[in-house]
This record gives C-alpha cells, sequence and structure tokens, in this order.
C-alpha cells in the first residue's frame, strides 16, 4: 500500500472506531432502570388521585396496625409474608386530605410478594391503611396492587374492609368504597 493513504486510513478507522464507541453508549439503559426497588427501610408518598395523599417510612415488621391505648388490631387479610412492614403513626410523615384519605391515617401495612424487587421487575402487593376519624371511628381499606422496580412506583386499588371498619358502637361503616391509588418509594437515607 502507498505510504501517502495510510494516514488518511488510519483516522478514517480511529472515527469509525470512535462513532461505533459512541453509537454503542447511545443504546444504554439509564440508572435507575437497572435499580432494585426494596420497600423495607423505604419512604412510600401514596395518593388517591383526588389531591390527598399520606408520606410515610417502613421499618417494623408485621402485617397488622395495633391502635395504642385501646388495644385494637387491624391485619391484612390478604397477607402471605414474610415480607410484611409496617408504617406506624410515628413513621406516617405527612398527609394531605382528599376525597379517599379524608381522615387522619394511623397505620399502613405493605405486603409485597418479594422484597426487593429485582431490576426491571414488579411484584404484587397488598395491604391495609387504617383511618381514624374525630368521633373515635375507624376506616380500614384493604388494597392489592403492584411494585415496579424500573419506575421505582406502586399502584393499585383500595376497598374498604367492612369487616374491620367500625363505628363507635361498633357497627360497620364505609361498605363498598373504592379508589385507585399511585405512588412512589424512595431509598431513606
Amino acid at each position: 500500500m502507498n505510504s501517502r493513504y495510510r494516514l488518511p486510513g488510519a483516522i478514517l478507522l480511529l472515527c469509525l472506531a470512535g462513532l461505533a464507541l459512541f453509537l454503542a453508549g447511545c443504546g444504554s439503559s439509564s440508572t435507575s432502570s437497572n435499580t432494585s426497588l426494596e420497600i423495607q427501610q423505604s419512604n412510600l408518598t401514596i395518593n388517591d388521585g383526588t389531591g390527598g395523599s399520606i408520606s410515610m417510612s417502613f421499618w417494623v415488621l408485621g402485617c397488622s396496625v395495633t391502635v395504642n391505648g385501646n388495644g385494637l388490631t387491624f391485619t391484612d387479610p390478604n397477607s402471605s409474608g414474610p415480607n410484611c412492614f409496617n408504617a406506624p403513626p410515628s413513621q406516617i410523615k405527612g398527609w394531605t386530605p382528599g376525597s379517599h384519605f379524608a381522615y387522619t391515617p394511623i397505620g399502613f401495612v405493605i405486603d409485597p410478594q418479594t422484597d426487593p424487587v429485582p431490576p426491571q421487575g414488579s411484584t404484587p402487593i397488598d395491604g391495609i391503611l387504617v383511618e381514624l376519624d374525630n368521633s373515635g371511628n375507624y376506616y380500614v381499606f384493604d388494597y392489592t396492587g403492584t411494585a415496579y422496580a424500573k419506575s421505582q412506583s406502586i399502584s393499585g386499588a383500595f376497598t374498604c374492609d367492612a369487616n374491620q371498619s367500625t363505628q363507635v358502637g361498633g357497627q360497620p361503616i364505609c361498605s363498598g368504597q373504592e379508589f385507585n391509588f399511585s405512588g412512589s418509594v424512595t431509598p431513606t437515607e
């Protein structure tokens, strides 16, 4: 080969190699899509679609909410364990009332089928939300849904648990109420 064509040929090869590396980098996935989702020791914010939201942290293992002072215990009827995590009142960090999150949240249980959820994966979740109104009535909502690792989120639907919800005097309340929810999960610092 003639020496006057070696230098431009080498430059052309370097340019092609650089272009190939650049294009390979453009096709790579983002960091968040390769992150697992860990529910335990995380922060969760859920929204009821009407402006209501609840923010909480999960540290306690357990599939039930116990109301201190009166001995009432509310249990997740769908729990399969062993990954139940409980957010007691001390771990509920914020609450904005909405049409569905109308009363003070006093406990939240989440039971993911797997924890952590592998990158790109999802897992079924279920649990309960317990609310208390100013008259001493307890509203218990069962829910089912899905947790997604890629988007670090959950979604699902709440249904009033008339068997566990009680009005002062022992009468069931909130029968038939249902609503959807969505939420985001972030690791605790």
